[in-house]
């Protein structure tokens, strides 16, 4: 038999188009939509959903927004063609009286919130063939989708956004609210006419109030969930702090630490502050402090959070506004000053930092740095001497690739620190402070040395030096290198003691070594991610281990080639390999052109063709002895990719190894043109 409605809903829609006199009347047409609504199978139970336009209640629903378990989400209109979302209980669930009620309880709660930080809940409905609410149809986006464009979100803005999510959180907490689903999904970003940005929480289909079971994300939950599903206001704010990670860094929190979790690496998660440059410490403090495992450990409520960041926030604007009024005060004064002594007060005002690239002297600058300040290098070209920072907590920031300092010939590590050391954004060149001189470019004995958007070059090859790394750290340091490009042609790029961790992520390294990691007690770490070692000259390798420390080393998504080995293990063997090296790979390339492991006690010598042990080993000996530690790792004994590009890009005539990646191991490791200075 032939449904006589089949093609009504088409005509309806086309009807609506209509302007002309022909076109049907209101009323008939909602009649009509009623009939269909009535004829579908089961009513109210789901079917028919996809059959649009049509009326549900007082409203026309016009197209699925979502469906999940527990709803479904429509995008529809009311009589006066008032925009609108409506979310309607899943057909299965208004069966069950108890999660009818909820659902009700909730929407009815969500209706008395009137916060800029919540959807608004305009009308409830209980006489519908199943529950709904409305909500109104806002421009903008869900934050989910925010977060992962490629362009980043902004310390300013993520900042903000914790300022209306705490709040939000802060507001429906005391209403007796948590929200079993808080993630980016299930915030939206409301954007005015004039650009401002709003988020507002949303999705609470998935809350509950008090008691009750939920369907669980896991992904953003906190570590109570995973237990045994219990929740409540400490587990929102950790939740909280999940997204906020997320938005400035485009990683999961839970994630990284399952990651982090696997072997024996002790790694913490990483704070913002150590991922991304101009984040306040205040503020990688509180999402440090969100994201604690203990729930204990973290603040006492979404209230208590919420004024916490307004007053620092409040704090940080007032200090903003003191320095401008203090600026201005000053400008008012010095344009007094200068009408009487105009030569003497332009001198002021060029060390007050006006002054041009020729004349900007680092060694005056440096004389009154205290610890904890940061040492700004303007566009230009500096031939500079060796620094000693003593113990002081110093801070490089250059202005991009026009920014080039160019160290002179010394006898002593051209940077020398007992502090903390972070370079940022500039190109340096130590190829002449290390000729034919023993030295390192940082002699580091304090407990951090950070690299972040940096170019460092070495372009002397006159002998390797693996006992004067570029970057000689103390034990129990920590040496993080991130989107930064090496070049070095002299020394391995790092070498420490006993404990000491280095951390390199989408990077670039260019060196006969990258480690070198000697002692005789206690253990290190060195974690490669998103990273392209080239490792061609001399008897060039990725790890020399002498004396029996244990090293954990951990490669990802990573592209290695290595000339002479992967491992330079002098004297070695399996039990000494077992012992003396955690090893992880995963989703990575190693290129291996001669041997995977070289014993001799010299590492520009190979074992001869009768070499036994670790010397003979090929590929299938590496794979069996590795067994479950490497997970999708590739090997090859080809040249990998092309050597023009890279070489044009470091400006080197040396016979170099290619760095470009052919298609079939592209995604690997890090791309030359997004590495290094702005």
């Amino acid at each position: 038999m032939i449904d006589p409605l089949k093609n009504l809903p088409s005509f309806l829609a086309k009807n609506r188009e209509d302007k002309s006199e022909e076109a049907l009347p209101d009323y008939l047409v909602q009649r009509l939509m009623q009939v269909q609504a009535d004829h579908e199978e089961g009513k109210g139970s789901g079917q028919g959903k996809d059959i649009f336009p049509r009326s549900y209640g007082p409203y026309l629903l016009e197209d699925l927004l979502e469906e999940n378990d527990a709803c479904l989400i429509y995008r529809g209109s009311d009589s006066a063609g008032k925009q609108l979302v409506i979310e309607v209980l899943a057909a299965h669930r208004s069966e069950n009286t108890k999660e009818r009620e909820r659902f009700l309880q909730l929407a009815n709660i969500l209706a008395t919130i009137d916060n800029e930080s919540i959807m608004p809940v305009l009308a409830v409905h209980e006489d519908t063939p199943a529950p709904c609410y409305t909500m109104p149809l806002l421009k903008g986006e869900p934050l989910a989708r925010r977060i992962f464009r490629a362009d980043a979100m902004s310390v300013e803005e993520v900042i903000l956004l914790s300022e209306q999510l705490s709040q939000g959180l802060a507001i429906t907490h005391e209403a007796g609210l948590l929200h079993q689903a808080l993630q980016p999904a299930n915030v939206f970003l409301e954007k005015s006419e004039s650009g401002a940005i709003q988020a507002r929480l949303m999705n609470f289909g998935g809350s509950r109030t008090g008691g009750g079971d939920a369907a669980v994300d896991f992904q953003f939950s906190a570590p109570e969930q995973f237990e045994n599903n219990e929740i409540d206001g400490l587990s929102n704010l950790h939740s909280l702090g999940g997204i906020l990670y997320a938005a400035l860094t485009k990683k999961i929190p839970s994630e990284l630490r399952r990651q982090l979790s696997k072997g024996d690496s002790n790694e913490e998660l990483p704070t913002l502050r150590d991922q991304v440059y101009g984040v306040p410490n205040w503020f990688s403090e509180v999402v440090d402090e969100l994201l604690r495992e203990e729930r204990t450990q973290r603040p006492r409520s979404a209230k208590e959070m919420s004024r916490r960041l307004e007053n620092k926030v409040c704090n940080a604007e007032h200090a903003s506004k003191m320095n401008t009024l203090g600026v201005v005060l000053t400008g008012i004064l010095l344009a007094v000053f200068l009408v009487v002594f105009w030569g003497i007060e332009i001198q002021k005002l060029e060390r007050k930092g006006r002054v041009a690239a020729s004349e900007f002297n680092i060694a005056a600058e440096l004389e009154g740095l205290s610890s904890g300040e940061i040492l700004r290098i303007p566009e230009g070209t500096f031939h500079v001497d060796a620094f000693d920072f003593g113990e002081k907590d110093i801070e490089i920031v250059g202005s991009g690739r026009k920014s080039k300092l160019i160290f002179s010939p010394s006898e002593e590590p051209s940077i020398k620190t007992a502090g903390k050391l972070r370079l940022y954004n500039l190109v340096i060149d130590c190829s002449q402070s290390s000729l034919g001189k023993r030295v390192s470019l940082i002699d580091s004995s304090g407990s951090l040395v950070e690299i972040e958007r940096c170019r460092i070059e070495q372009q002397q090859m006159e002998f390797f030096s693996e006992s004067f790394p570029l970057i000689a750290s103390s034990p129990g340091s920590v040496t993080k290198i991130h989107g930064s490009e090496i070049y070095s042609f002299h020394s391995v790029i790092w070498s420490s003691h006993n404990g000491a961790q280095l951390s390199v992520n989408d990077s670039v390294l260019v060196a006969p070594g990258v480690v070198y990691f000697a002692g005789e007690t206690g253990s290190g770490s060195v974690t490669c991610v998103k990273t392209s070692c080239l490792t061609e000259f001399f008897a060039s390798c990725v790890l020399e281990e002498q004396k029996g420390a244990t090293l954990n080393l951990s490669i990802e998504q990573s592209a290695i080639a290595a000339s002479h080995a992967v491992l330079w293990f002098p004297k070695g063997n399996e039990n000494w390999l077992r012992e003396g090296l955690n090893y992880r790979a995963k989703d990575s390339l190693w290129s291996i052109n001669q041997v995977f492991i070289n014993t001799n006690p010299r590492p520009r010598e190979l074992n001869d063709a009768s070499a036994e042990g670790l010397a003979a080993w090929d590929e299938s000996d590496w794979r069996d002895f590795w067994g479950e530690s490497e997970t999708g790792v590739l090997f090859s004994s080809d040249d990998i990719g092309n050597g023009e590009e890279f070489f044009d890009h470091l400006g080197s005539d040396s016979d170099m190894s290619r760095l470009e990646l052919p298609k079939e191991y592209q995604g690997l490791g890090a791309h030359l043109n997004t590495v290094g200075p702005f």
